[in-house]
């Protein structure tokens, strides 16, 4: 005797269909949030990391005591425009203000 494989309750397409956008709705859901954590959590250690690299510039292009701290303070400004727009900017005012700068200077000596 051979026994018959059970049969499952047919199912509308429509009930389908919800069941799939219920089940993508609430996977999706904590995924996203896990993400957005994720990429806060970045965002603060990348302002912890550039800030302390700008302060410890500062500390070396204090008078008197020896070290690039104009380089230092370049790389922390550089640090934090990888997620902050105000730094990603002076980075890109600071080359236009030296260039002027420059040929300011070499107008003076000119005269």
């Amino acid at each position: 005797m051979a026994e018959q494989p059970e049969s499952q309750p047919e199912t509308t397409s429509e009930a389908a269909e919800t069941d799939c956008e219920v089940s993508l709705a609430t996977s999706a859901q904590p995924r996203t949030s896990l993400r957005r954590m994720g990429r806060m959590i970045w965002r603060v250690l990348v302002a912890i990391v550039g800030s302390t690299v700008v302060l410890a510039g500062l500390g070396l292009s204090i008078p008197m005591i020896p070290g690039p701290g104009f380089v230092v303070i370049l790389a922390g400004l550089a640090i934090l425009a990888t997620e902050f727009a105000g730094p990603r900017r002076l980075l890109r005012w600071l080359p236009r203000r030296i260039r002027q700068w420059r040929e300011d200077r070499a107008k003076r000596r000119a005269r």
